[in-house]
């Protein structure tokens, strides 16, 4: 009787050690689940980590360029403020100055009260040809400018496409007399009734290369007068039939 008792009570443990080793082994499961989990989140640390490094980066990088581009702005703001009241005062018969606003750099015309200047054609082209002769002289300034971050400026050929249509003669003389002294090379592309003898004369020592568009047409003439312009009288015609393509062309004249 005492040996069965000792084997009922032996089947007992191993069937407790059984149920254990199983809990055990369900465990040792969850515990390398859990594990996995845990390293996976370790990874996102890291991640976040890094993440929220190179968001401080940005930040301080981004800090750094409104700085150093406010400092330009204010550099130009003042060149430009200058350059273009100078040569207003050589171009503009009235007492003018500009007046550029902090917000969104708008540039207006005041009077010597400060008060806003009414801007017609002739005085909007004036000003808009007087900023255009400061940006490049700015420009110009910065050719060889060593910035860390902003490049050297580049000095291009200024080109203005009829600019003296609605400026009286005087206006014309005195903005074809200056532009040339704000590039490096000027080119007008101006009709026979904007370019009068006085501002030829005003500007003519400084011209390098002068041309004329010549029309070419295929069809014959027939009843079509043919174009023929006087250039410090010399004849030079400026329309073309009976040719072999329909083009506008070049043609250099004397100067």
């Amino acid at each position: 009787i005492q040996k069965t008792n000792f084997a009922a009570d032996r089947d007992r443990i191993n069937k407790v050690i059984g149920s254990i080793e199983s809990k055990v082994e369900v465990l040792n499961q969850e515990k390398l689940v859990l594990t996995s989990k845990l390293e996976g989140f370790s990874d996102q640390s890291k991640l976040v980590t890094a993440l929220k490094a190179k968001q401080k980066f940005v930040g301080e990088l981004r800090d750094e360029l409104l700085a150093h581009l406010g400092k330009q702005e204010v550099a130009v703001r003042a060149s430009v403020l200058t350059e273009v009241n100078n040569i207003l005062a050589k171009f503009s018969r009235h007492d003018y100055r500009i007046r550029i606003s902090e917000g969104d750099f708008k540039i207006s015309l005041v009077d010597s009260d400060g008060n806003s200047a009414g801007q017609g054609d002739g005085l909007n082209l004036l000003l808009n040809l007087t900023i255009t002769a400061a940006l490049i002289k700015f420009a110009a300034a910065r050719r060889y400018v060593n910035d860390p971050i902003l490049s050297s400026a580049t000095v291009a050929p200024l080109v203005i496409d009829a600019p003296f249509g609605v400026l009286d003669d005087a206006y014309r003389k005195v903005v074809v007399s200056n532009l040339p002294q704000y590039a490096n090379q000027l080119v007008f592309i101006v009709s026979s009734s904007q370019w009068t003898a006085d501002m030829d004369k005003a500007i003519h020592k400084q011209i390098g290369k002068e041309f004329c568009l010549v029309m070419e047409e295929s069809s014959p003439q027939a009843d079509k007068e043919i174009d023929v312009i006087s250039i410090r009288e010399k004849q030079y015609v400026l329309s073309k039939y009976d040719q072999p393509y329909r083009r506008t062309s070049l043609m250099e004249i004397d100067i």
